[in-house]
């Protein structure tokens, strides 16, 4: 009986861990090569548990908000983004660690690029949260901007 009560301890340890899957606050940690930042320049990501998402990119030295919906196939390795425009972007990534970080990759053969996401508590200073999304400015956790449909549609 210890041995069950021991295992079940250690599996709940290591779920609690992990956290919930990709769900969460990411930052960019490193990419490979640095120069890859033109095709995958996102800063923070908040990856929300009912498939929205919120986002900080920074290109030509400026910070750009997004959001939209995403899917992530842990079994295909896909992570997709649609923003609220209508964009839609498809990379390789996969939870990697104790879920603590998030490899992403280009989907395009013609690319080769690796960038590492850090899972957070809290966003950093002097990063961006879009409005409407938990904590940011705008307050609660809701966007009509973002479609509730896709990816169904």
């Amino acid at each position: 009986m210890r041995t069950i009560n021991k295992g079940l301890w250690v599996a709940g340890v290591l779920a609690a861990l992990s956290g919930c899957g990709v769900s969460g606050e990411w930052t960019m940690q490193s990419i490979d090569p640095e120069s890859a930042r033109a095709h995958f320049n996102l800063q923070w990501l908040q990856l929300m548990e009912d498939g929205r998402y919120a986002a900080c990119a920074q290109a030509t030295g400026k910070t750009h908000a997004m959001s939209g919906r995403y899917l992530y196939d842990q079994k295909a390795g896909t992570l997709m983004f649609k923003t609220t425009d209508g964009t839609t972007r498809t990379y390789n990534a996969k939870l990697v660690g104790l879920g603590d970080q998030l490899k992403v990759s280009s989907a395009e053969p013609s690319q080769a690029w690796t960038a590492v996401m850090k899972r957070l508590d809290s966003c950093p200073n002097g990063m961006c949260r879009p409005a409407g999304t938990a904590g940011g400015p705008g307050g609660g956790d809701s966007d009509s901007r973002v479609s509730r449909t896709w990816p169904g549609k």
